[in-house]
């Protein structure tokens, strides 16, 4: 990963004014400026972990009293609840943080550190089931020990099998053995008998996320030849390595993902930017990829970079990644 880099520190959360002061105007600037300092604080926590983040780029960020409903609401839709927690715990700035605010945001980072332990455990064992399987874990279990560190901080919902349509049906087989059956919108669904995770969801894809090349042999072509060049990597606490994408390959995926229209009117979760930030490297995002498959995409993913640089949000973009994107070829 690159060197270390400062960007332009995002602006300071904005001190509201006395409560008996507000009128309904006033109020409502207050949420809009609450709801801005939230943003620049989570963005600020999206940067890689190479790039720690000290206490004096993290406390004037903090919001006031009246601000940490809107902060707590804002980690929960972007899934930063985890990363906010062990952002404060680290910088040692717990004793600026409301108690009950602080407790919960420590419990939730503990149950999420559960959570990951159960899904180590479920992707080793679909991993030893599926050996025999051309696959590729993505998302959030491939991501939460070796971009993040292991801490527990990457909240995961679901683990994600890449897959070519060859194997589709075999691998959904081999996960019903397993005691999996068919949940909603395709996904299979598994119960642990776990009080804090009681269900265990599995997606089987055979495209990336985002690829708009439905039923294209070029899309086909490109998960084949993903699959083909896959790394493997350790599962904490488990002899059996998780197959994943090369980080070269990984990277544009991230991209491609941010590229798809959100599910919600808020846009995509800054988590998704958080991945793409992490997986950003020079010999990964200066230059497009030449292996099969990535040519096709390659100049709209450069574009979305550039846009979220450039234009999308300047604080976000200079914020998370450490250089300018490639302009997009033509």
């Amino acid at each position: 990963m690159t060197a270390e880099h400062h960007p332009t520190p995002a602006p300071a959360a904005i001190a509201a004014p006395a409560a008996s002061a507000l009128t309904p105007a006033a109020s409502g600037n207050r949420a809009a400026d609450d709801a801005a300092a939230a943003r620049a604080l989570l963005t600020l926590l999206c940067r890689p972990r190479r790039r720690r983040i000290d206490r004096s780029q993290l406390a004037p960020l903090l919001p006031p009293p009246t601000g940490w409903g809107s902060l707590l609401h804002h980690a929960i839709e972007h899934k930063l609840v985890c990363v906010l927690a062990e952002a404060l715990t680290h910088a040692d700035l717990t004793e600026h943080v409301p108690t009950r605010v602080m407790r919960h945001l420590h419990g939730v980072w503990r149950a999420n550190q559960h959570k990951t332990h159960l899904y180590r455990a479920e992707a080793a064992k679909i991993t030893h089931a599926c050996r025999e399987i051309r696959f590729a874990a993505c998302g959030g279990i491939a991501a939460e020990s070796t971009l993040y560190g292991g801490s527990g901080t990457r909240q995961l919902s679901d683990i994600d099998l890449l897959v070519t349509r060859a194997d589709l049906d075999r691998t959904r087989d081999l996960l019903t053995e397993l005691g999996y059956q068919a949940g909603a919108r395709g996904t299979l669904i598994r119960s642990t008998g776990d009080l804090v995770l009681p269900t265990v969801h599995v997606d089987v894809t055979t495209q990336l996320p985002g690829d708009p090349r439905v039923d294209d042999p070029a899309s086909h072509h490109l998960v084949g030849a993903l699959l083909s060049r896959r790394a493997h990597q350790p599962i904490p606490g488990h002899p059996t390595p998780l197959p994943v994408l090369t980080p070269a390959d990984a990277y544009p995926a991230a991209l491609l993902r941010l590229a798809a229209p959100p599910k919600t009117a808020a846009g995509h979760p800054l988590s998704l930017f958080a991945d793409a930030a992490h997986l950003h490297h020079p010999h990964t995002s200066t230059t497009p990829r030449a292996e099969a498959g990535w040519p096709h995409l390659i100049d709209p993913l450069w574009a979305l970079l550039h846009e979220v640089l450039e234009r999308g949000s300047a604080t976000l973009g200079h914020t998370l990644f450490d250089q300018p994107a490639q302009a997009p070829r033509t």
